[in-house]
């Protein structure tokens, strides 16, 4: 039995079946977009030509990586290991490694790709589901034997029986899977890169020669030669029956034996063993090399029909919406594009999802747990909960990183996130440009989201609540160790606190969020520090604000948690028989705001850590000049023409405070660095110190990094750029 499923299982992994592919379903938008966003009817988008060999890749392949400018880079890399400190003294050996950089430059080319071909998605989807199907099966099978266990009052719980099942189990759902089609195809896998002109003769003689010392001595390898698309290609072929034959003749003979087959037909009739096992054999292993287009190829799949391009660029992957996207980039220099298929993106989808965990407990419980019915309850609860969070509305995903003034990554699809609401108009920024931050970032929660997150929280408190009253409920020797009135208390306690932030906090708070960073804050007289360095220095402040929509409520919870904590610290006094103080924040009123802050010795002048409101705003940081200021610029709120999610960091001012703080303490750094390069010699230890200070230099081309997230017709969309200088 054990042998067959772990076939089964081995041959859906590699196997992709002949499934249909399914269709794939300031910010940088493209044309099309800004078009949409004014209204105006979009011009069609070209295609994405500039990707190169993508104009030559399948509609329908699952993934799709590509490098461009390769050659550059690896030059690039190299380079700077030419200016080691004996460089003079090794000018001849210098320059061959020189020519010889340059000369494997034109080996490598300026493209290098991957593409696999479709079906990869759904048996990945497969693996996920029947992977998470097996361990939850095996979770609830254990906890069903341990209750078992303890209704018997035995030892340790007996696990041998579900071994076999389970396999049983899990060698039905790949026998489902794998009989959507009579043939198995080993999943199409194509690489390859465009070498300079002169080299290709050279790169195609070397793959070839690299195939025959691989396979020629292989007796069951056999040499194939076929046409593809234009393309010759030239390798070696090994059947599935050559690859296979003794394993399942060995499974057919065990089939033979009379106890073997009865275990297996209990679940698998002999018709679908045999389609299984023939469906083996047909397999082929093909291993192949070619050029298309200048471009070297190596493919790796299931004979000639396994091979496929696109015939013109309009039936190519460039032509999808998944990459056209990308033309808005075309006059940059595209350094790499990816694309992933919807079934691909899907494939993720399964791990995610602990929803049949939760459900085998819930069906796994039964005597001695005393109220079977709750704890049942709550378990599917948790399974229901889990599924709807696990949801996501799955495309496919696509990506370019090009060079703009720096570097630029910008992707399209997958799925959005489940925790922006990216609909809701971001209010809050400029008051937050006003304060000239370092950084700075606004998105709004999906309050539906988040909601269903807390269901979560409070579901799980009401299960462990049950847990723990079952277990003082039972004859178990653990039963009596927290005394009862402990837990009584502790549940007390967190519902006292869950009122609080859930029923009251969180129904009087907005759900925009608005995060501000600066250099400017005021250091507080801190000991051990002099009078001096306090003065001349500055340390990083923040301010974190959300919109208040009922303040009466915000109140409230501040009452709340004045009582837990005034009840928490009597507990604590209680317990250790020691008279805790009571320490509570204290109220100031300034700049129209009532700030809230813990009545710290080093607290003074700006640096006042706590919380400022009134009635439109909340906000939390460090500085009570930074919360007025921003409270005074939220008189005029933003437009709200951005959406989704915004971060802005700009490297200057971090620049500025690091050289200030440099300056206090340039002796402390250098003897720093003097450490970290000690043992190692002058020489290199001069160039370590270099490498440093040339780290510093790159760094100062840096002028900040940009980051989004929004839709753009229907699609989530990405961008990251880190900006640099001339």
């Amino acid at each position: 039995m054990k042998k067959f499923a772990c076939l089964i299982a081995a041959t859906a992994v590699i196997s992709t079946g002949c499934q249909k592919k399914e269709s794939p379903a300031q910010t940088t938008a493209t044309p099309a977009e800004e078009a949409a966003a004014q209204g105006k009817t979009p011009a069609p988008v070209p295609i994405a030509t500039h990707l190169g060999i993508a104009t030559r890749i399948p509609a329908d392949a699952d993934v799709f990586i590509a490098g461009y400018g390769t050659s550059d880079t690896v030059v690039n890399f190299i380079k700077p290991f030419m200016t080691l400190p004996d460089v003079e003294e090794n000018k001849e050996e210098i320059a061959k490694i020189l020519e010889k950089t340059e000369e494997f430059s034109a080996l490598v080319g300026d493209e290098a790709f991957l593409f696999i071909g479709p079906g990869l998605g759904g048996q990945l989807e497969t693996v996920g589901k029947s992977y998470r199907g097996f361990s939850a099966a095996w979770t609830e099978f254990a906890l069903g034997a341990a209750l078992d266990s303890m209704a018997k009052k035995e030892g340790e719980p007996d696990f041998s029986a579900l071994e076999e099942s389970l396999y049983a189990d899990l060698m039905e759902r790949w026998m489902d899977a794998l009989e959507k089609d009579s043939r198995l195809q080993v999943p199409t896998v194509v690489m390859g890169w465009r070498p300079d002109a002169s080299k290709l003769e050279e790169c195609l003689k070397s793959l070839g020669e690299g195939l025959d010392q691989m396979f020629s001595a292989n007796e069951k390898a056999a040499p194939v030669s076929f046409e593809s698309s234009g393309t010759t290609m030239k390798g070696y072929e090994l059947s599935g029956r050559d690859a296979f034959g003794d394993l399942v003749a060995g499974i057919r003979e065990d089939l033979q034996k009379e106890e073997v087959a009865a275990e297996v037909m209990e679940r698998l009739s002999p018709e679908r063993i045999e389609r299984m096992l023939v469906a083996l054999e047909n397999m082929r292993f093909t291993v192949a090399s070619g050029v298309l287009d200048g471009r070297v190829l190596v493919y790796l799949g299931n004979g000639k029909e396994g091979l496929r391009f696109a015939e013109k660029p309009e039936d190519s992957l460039a032509a999808t919406d998944a990459l056209k996207w990308t033309q808005g980039y075309a006059e940059k220099r595209v350094l790499g594009a990816s694309y992933l298929s919807e079934p691909i993106v899907r494939a993720v989808l399964p791990w995610l999802d602990s929803s049949e965990y939760w459900s085998g407990l819930a069906r796994a419980i039964r005597p001695p747990v005393k109220d079977e019915r709750l704890m049942r309850d709550l378990l599917s609860g948790m399974a229901d909960i889990d599924r709807d969070l696990a949801g996501r509305a799955a495309m496919a995903w696509s990506a370019v990183l090009v060079e703009d003034q720096g570097w630029r990554y910008e992707s399209r699809g997958g799925w959005p996130d489940p925790g922006l609401d990216y609909t809701a108009p971001l209010l809050m920024t400029d008051a937050a440009v006003s304060l000239q931050p370092a950084a700075r970032m606004h998105w709004v929660q999906n309050r539906e989201r988040k909601e269903r997150r807390w269901d979560q929280v409070e579901q799980l408190g009401m299960l462990v609540e049950a847990i723990v009253t079952e277990v003082q409920n039972s004859d178990s020797a653990g039963a009596g160790v927290i005394p009862e009135e402990i837990v009584t208390r502790l549940i007390d306690e967190v519902r006292n606190l869950n009122r609080g932030y859930h029923d009251e906090f969180r129904a009087g708070i907005g759900d925009e969020m608005a995060f501000a960073m600066d250099f400017k804050g005021e250091m507080p007289p801190v000991p051990g520090i002099s009078e001096e360095t306090v003065a001349n220095s500055t340390i990083p402040r923040f301010l974190i604000a959300r919109p208040v929509t009922d303040r009466a409520k915000i109140d409230a919870a501040g009452k709340t948690f004045a009582a837990s904590w005034r009840s928490l610290t009597a507990w604590a006094s209680e317990a250790s028989g020691t008279n805790y103080p009571l320490i509570l924040p204290q109220r100031l009123e300034s700049g129209g705001l009532e700030t809230w802050y813990p009545p710290l010795p080093f607290i003074g002048g700006d640096f006042l850590p706590g919380v400022s409101l009134n009635d439109k705003l909340w906000m939390m940081g460090t500085s009570q000049s930074m919360a007025v200021g921003f409270s005074k610029s939220m008189a005029t709120p933003a437009s709200g023409s951005e959406t989704g999610m915004i971060a802005e960091i700009d490297f200057a001012p971090l620049r500025a405070w690091t050289e200030e703080m440099k300056k206090l303490g340039e002796k402390e750094l250098e003897d720093l660095a003097n450490e970290l390069t000690e043992e190692q010699p002058d020489a290199i230890r001069e160039q370590s110190k270099k490498s440093l200070e040339e780290i510093g230099k790159s760094f100062e081309k840096l002028e900040g990094l940009s980051y989004r997230k929004w839709l753009a017709d229907g699609a989530p969309r990405t961008s990251l750029h880190l900006r640099k200088g001339e």
